[in-house]
């Protein structure tokens, strides 16, 4: 089994990957860093609550500047998860129960807090999950220009191109989860 996760929530996604993903009922984790919202190139509330109605879509907090928390003081990063958690809250009604770490990097004090704060959160290093796993270190394969070695170069719109990735591995699209 496969789950989709997508980091940043960019208009592009909105505008090319949500109408194909939601036509092949492909379920889905949205990630959404929430100081970008709304600004040039990232999705705006209407977009995502719009998404977020659906069955097989789950929305994600991904911090709220998406800068490298790592680097942060203690302080800085519960400032910034708990600014992301608080916006949540006012445009959707909650905060979501995933969590993906920025860069997919974190430290023991961010695992912790993040512990106390949602059920689930997602580090990028490679493995696959099973019942033993960690759920606080639930891992993602990055996929992208890089990540599988695949580009869009070559095709003539997006939509022929996450056609292409579906038809030759899969539910794969942005980034992946295996169980």
């Amino acid at each position: 089994k496969v789950l989709i996760t997508i980091d940043d929530a960019f208009s592009s996604f909105y505008n090319f990957a949500w109408p194909y993903l939601k036509k092949e009922k492909i379920p889905f984790i949205l990630f959404v860093s929430t100081e970008a919202i709304g600004k040039n190139g990232y999705m705006n509330w209407k977009q995502i609550k719009e998404i977020e109605k659906e069955k097989n879509v789950y929305i994600g907090n991904h911090s709220h500047s998406h800068e490298y928390l790592v680097d942060f003081k203690e302080t800085e990063i519960t400032n910034d998860i708990d600014t992301a958690s608080k916006i949540f809250i006012e445009n959707l009604g909650y905060n979501p129960i995933f969590f993906s770490y920025p860069f997919g990097e974190y430290s023991s004090f961010i695992k912790r807090y993040v512990s106390k704060n949602f059920l689930f959160s997602f580090g990028q290093h490679s493995g696959v999950i099973d019942t033993n796993k960690d759920r606080y270190e639930l891992m993602i394969a990055a996929m992208g220009n890089k990540g599988l070695g695949w580009t869009s170069e070559g095709f003539s719109d997006d939509e022929q191109a996450i056609t292409k990735i579906h038809e030759n591995f899969g539910y794969i699209l942005g980034r992946i989860l295996l169980d």
